[in-house]
Formats: C-alpha cells, structure tokens, sequence
C-alpha cells in the first residue's frame, strides 16, 4: 500500500513538472500536402522535435477525406496537440469543399482501450457508422 502511494505522489510530481514545461502555445503545426493535393500530413513539433503527426487522404470520388494516421508523442500527450492536428486536418478539409472526414485508424492515440480512443473521437464530433468513426463537417 505505501509502495502505491509513493508511485502515485511520484506519477503526479512529474507529471505537474511536464505540464509546467510543455504547453500548447510552445508547439508549432504545420501541414504538407501531397500527390497532388489529395494527401495531408499535419506536424506538431516542440524545439524540433517530433510531438504528433496526422495523415489523411483526399477521396474526391467519395467527397470524403480519410483519415490514417494520428499519434501523439507519449511525453507531449494531454495538452490538446491531437485536438489540434484534427483541427488542421477539418480546416484543410473545408478548404476541398469536402463534408466527411472518415477515420480509419486504431486505437494507436491514446494508447488505452479501444474504448477510451473511441470517447476521445466522440467529443471531437465523430460519430460511430458501423465499424468507421466519421465526422460531417
């Protein structure tokens, strides 16, 4: 029991000394796209360091944008910078004229259950459609 709580107090001191250190306003985003426009990946960097990456694809036929890849750094995670790169990515989206983003991707965010990422997809707007969560825009 002592054991548990001196982990606990340790977990909660470093991660209040993370929080002090790293902040949302330091992160820089930006986004690059390719193969002629259709694909984005989004960058979120803290002193040139790599903090999250999103990847998507343009899908014109479907009038849809799917999205592959979203990974936040471990260290850089709950400050708000996955929310961000979704917001670069529905930015980038409504540039296209496109109204759907499709999300494809695993439970690779947060590293939690499947259930924990699909709680985060839900607040940021997604809705499950049967076994892809998507967002009209």
């Amino acid at each position: 029991m002592v054991g548990q709580i001196t982990y606990s107090i340790l977990f909660v001191l470093i991660y209040f000394q993370f929080m002090q250190k790293h902040n949302l306003e330091d992160i820089s985003f930006t986004h690059h796209t390719y193969k002629g426009g259709l694909e984005f990946i989004g960058y979120a960097e803290y002193n040139g360091e790599n903090a999250g990456i999103i990847k998507a694809e343009h899908l014109p036929r479907l009038s849809s944008v799917t999205m592959y890849k979203l990974v936040t750094v471990p260290e850089y995670r709950r400050i708000g910078i996955a929310t961000s790169l979704i917001e670069e990515l529905v930015a980038w989206t409504e540039s296209l004229n496109t109204t759907k983003i499709i999300c494809v991707l695993q439970s690779v965010l947060l590293q939690d259950s499947t259930t924990n990422f699909e709680k985060y997809l839900v607040k940021r707007g997604f809705k499950l459609e049967g076994m892809l969560f998507s967002k009209d825009l």
